[in-house]
């Protein structure tokens, strides 16, 4: 069972309390930390680094960082940001024989004091050193500079002047066995090592292990990077002419190239049961299986087995085969058995082990959340629920069937309203292990793209059918019912790029307005507009489309882009627009009790992660979204606008509350505190510096800033929430701190936020809440907070 909130681990304890935390503050504060240093020593308070003649900012940055882990000696860092560790240390030192409360616990985080030390200077200065030179800069120097102060504290700058650097200005690759030297020739392209890089030991590295691929992935599976010597260069100039050397194995006169011997494959086995196994034959490859019915079918597992009897030996097609047996999501364990033949000294022969999961699989687990409305003064608590049953081999071709059930309620114990909110959701998924392309939207696009782009002519995705049904009901105000059908793929491009397409789609939503509702809406034009009427949402070729994109992982910075393209009527709207060419009198699909969506939706997210060193990131996300309808539809469907607010955006807003642009009168529903706040046109920024705490707490501090707006053509009667040139005066801004719990498999958030500015002016004509007048205190900072509980990171 999956529990995501309110769990209970009871070997866990809490080991700080009020007391413990007076006792440390007690004896820190009243410590003279440097009063046990003997004469001549000095305590290590902080170390420098100053790069003399870089000047490149990315590399100083770069530098600096890498450089800065090479300490061998290091500052004592403080506990809870400014309890000092080695002051614990010296408490409990004097106190060895004596009875110390919570002597287990401070001894955890008590550090001996950093006493300088001359001879671990010497060592960073040579680690330093050897660092630099691996980087290219074979004349660098190193220099320390130590400054001792009276308080008998000291600092260390080290001060390094690299020099110039050695570029490569032309490479030679040799290898003594002929056949490597012609594969090393004819790939060079691909060389990390190019004219104009800097002769440096990482590229190196990362050139052996190019050269070790390429050789693992032509027939050489004995290959190991040994055989490639060091590089032979020139070192006294800027510019140096390099040879790279592959040698021969000892006493043998070239490496052995292999092919594919033998494949087997056992379909189902355990290594603690003996099974009598079945035997057949498909495309020179032998199975194996056993009586029992949970089999997939010889050719299904043909189709993702790259390994072929008589093919040279290719490393990157295990790996591959792992991968496409993984993606059946059938097998439990995996493993791959290469073996030389007995016979024939230059074959390898194969046996895949593989042991399946059980057929049918039960999943189910509960979310339980908590949500303050300032507006009102209500608590919600929100309790949901799901069990999803799941076929991992229906028709044993891998085809995986999953059917699901959530129920979902926001309640309210304290007052006399009860129920606020109430979700069910239904659905099942039939996901096939191969690429249909049922619409011909992948041909079309191959074809349309055919000038700019080079598309492969099939895909390896997989094909998901998919059928559901949503009820959300929000009690005194709204109801809707949703019905879906859609076809999805999902495939990676490579490692870091990935796609989510969806053709085939037809959604069906209807909507029941209360009167409470109503009312609201009678005042709002451009609500009722998106909002009022049942829709049909429709797309042959193309519903959406998303793009992922992952960079490679870096220790300074990662970076993320996601960008999402909707569309709905699209040919619909064309068969609209045909029908009425040949017939004037045509009034298209759709009538005045049905209306047909058509409309066209981008929405992009960039995010940025730098780690300043193993306790501190700063995560920074910009966001972007525009929804533009078309073919006669006046307004995007409410249940398709952008909003914002919540624990996931603007945090220091409840969810919807913010916008439409400097609107004030979409802020709260009343008595309840409800939002409703959408719009065409999203801007969103985030800053978060997250940093650790102790044990399993982190902490954060943010900066939120955007808002919605609708279309100037909505046809809203109060312009103060359509997107106009001043849409920057409608900016709201909000900061706030965070406290988070890192339970390994899975991370809870508490975050509290603080309105700073609102997108609209208030009773004084202004848009930030705190000023000279209306300075800051706990009243107004209550008044203008919110409380967010989420699991894992916003962005």
């Amino acid at each position: 069972m999956n529990f995501i909130a309110n769990c209970c681990y009871p070997h866990i304890r809490t080991k700080i309390n009020l007391f413990f935390l007076l006792c440390v503050s007690g004896f820190i504060f009243s410590c003279n930390t440097t009063k046990n240093l003997k004469s001549g020593e000095t305590l290590l308070t902080q170390n420098k680094i100053e790069l003399l003649d870089i000047s490149t900012l990315n590399e100083k940055i770069l530098f600096k960082q890498e450089l800065g882990t090479l300490f061998k000696q290091k500052p004592n860092r403080t506990y809870l940001f400014f309890f000092k560790r080695h002051a614990i240390y010296n408490y409990l030192e004097a106190r060895k024989n004596k009875k110390v409360w919570f002597r287990k616990s401070l001894s955890k985080q008590a550090e001996p004091p950093a006493i300088l030390d001359t001879f671990l200077v010497k060592a960073t200065m040579s680690n330093m050193y050897n660092y630099m030179y691996n980087k290219g800069y074979f004349s660098v120097i190193v220099a320390p500079e130590i400054v001792r102060k009276k308080n008998k504290t000291s600092t260390v700058k080290y001060l390094i002047s690299a020099n110039k650097r050695t570029f490569v200005e032309s490479i030679e690759f040799q290898a003594e066995d002929t056949s490597i030297d012609q594969l090393l020739h004819l790939n060079q392209s691909g060389s990390m090592l190019k004219p104009g890089s800097p002769l440096d030991n990482a590229l190196f590295q990362s050139e052996k292990a190019r050269i070790t691929d390429l050789m693992l992935n032509n027939g050489y599976a004995e290959f190991n990077p040994v055989y490639i010597q060091n590089l032979d260069a020139d070192t006294t100039g800027t510019k140096a002419k390099v040879r790279l050397t592959v040698a021969n194995p000892d006493q043998r006169s070239s490496h052995t190239r292999y092919t594919v011997g033998s494949v087997r494959i056992l379909g189902d086995y355990n290594p603690l049961v003996k099974n009598i196994f079945s035997q057949t034959k498909l495309d020179s490859i032998s199975f194996f299986n056993s009586n029992k019915i949970s089999f997939i079918k010889d050719d299904v597992l043909l189709r993702n087995i790259e390994l072929r009897p008589g093919r040279l030996y290719n490393k990157s097609n295990i790996d591959l085969t792992y991968l496409n047996l993984a993606n059946l999501e059938y097998y439990k364990f995996i493993n791959i058995e290469t073996k030389l033949d007995s016979n024939q000294s230059d074959k390898l022969n194969h046996t895949i082990f593989l042991t399946p999961y059980k057929k049918w699989v039960t999943d189910y687990g509960t979310d339980l959340n908590y949500t303050t409305l300032r507006t009102t003064g209500r608590n919600l608590f929100g309790v949901s629920g799901y069990i999803n049953l799941k076929n991992r081999n229906l028709f044993h071709g891998a085809e995986n069937f999953d059917t699901k059930v959530e129920v979902g309620a926001e309640l309210n114990f304290v007052d006399t309203f009860g129920l606020n909110t109430i979700n069910i959701s239904y659905s099942n998924t039939l996901t096939l292990p191969d690429f249909y392309d049922i619409t011909g939207t992948y041909q079309l696009s191959r074809l349309m793209l055919r000038p700019f782009i080079k598309l492969r002519k099939e895909l390896k995705s997989k094909t998901a059918f998919s059928l559901g049904f949503d009820y959300v009901n929000l009690a005194a105000l709204f109801s809707y019912n949703s019905f879906n059908a859609k076809i999805a793929y999902d495939y990676y491009l490579n490692r870091r790029n990935r796609i989510i397409l969806t053709t085939l789609e037809v959604s069906y939503y209807k909507p029941t307005v209360f009167p409470a509702f109503q009312n609201i809406l009678a005042t709002n034009q451009a609500l009722e507009q998106s909002f009022i009427g049942k829709r049909l949402f429709t797309a042959f070729f193309l519903s959406s489309l998303k793009y992922y994109y992952q960079s490679k992982k870096s220790s300074f910075i990662d970076r993320a882009f996601i960008v999402s393209l909707e569309t709905s009527g699209l040919e619909a709207s064309l068969v609209n627009s045909v029908g009425k060419l040949i017939n004037s009198n045509s009034t298209g699909i759709g009538n005045n009790t049905l209306e047909l969506a058509k409309f066209i939706k981008i929405d992009a997210d960039h995010r940025w992660y730098y780690y300043v060193n193993s306790q501190n990131t700063i995560a920074l996300r910009g966001a972007a979204g525009l929804a533009v309808p078309f073919g006669g539809s006046k307004t995007i469907p409410y249940i398709k606008q952008f909003f914002l607010g919540g624990p996931q955006s603007l945090r220091a807003w409840g969810i919807r509350e913010p916008g439409p642009g400097g609107d004030p009168v979409s802020s709260t529903l009343g008595e309840r505190g409800n939002y409703y706040s959408a719009g065409d046109i999203k801007l969103e920024a985030n800053a978060e510096w997250r940093f650790d705490i102790i044990w399993i707490f982190k902490g954060a501090i943010f900066l939120d800033a955007g808002n919605v707006w609708r279309l100037p053509q909505s046809g809203a009667e109060n312009n103060l929430g359509n997107f106009s040139k001043k849409f920057y005066e409608q900016i709201a801004f909000g900061t706030g701190f965070g406290l988070r719990m890192d339970l390994s498999y899975f991370l809870f958030r508490v975050d509290l936020g603080f309105k700073l500015r609102n997108p609209y002016l208030n009773e004084t004509n202004r848009y930030w809440i705190y000023s000279k007048k209306d300075p800051v205190n706990w009243s107004s900072l209550f008044k203008n907070s919110n409380i967010h509980l989420a699991l894992n990171y916003p962005f």
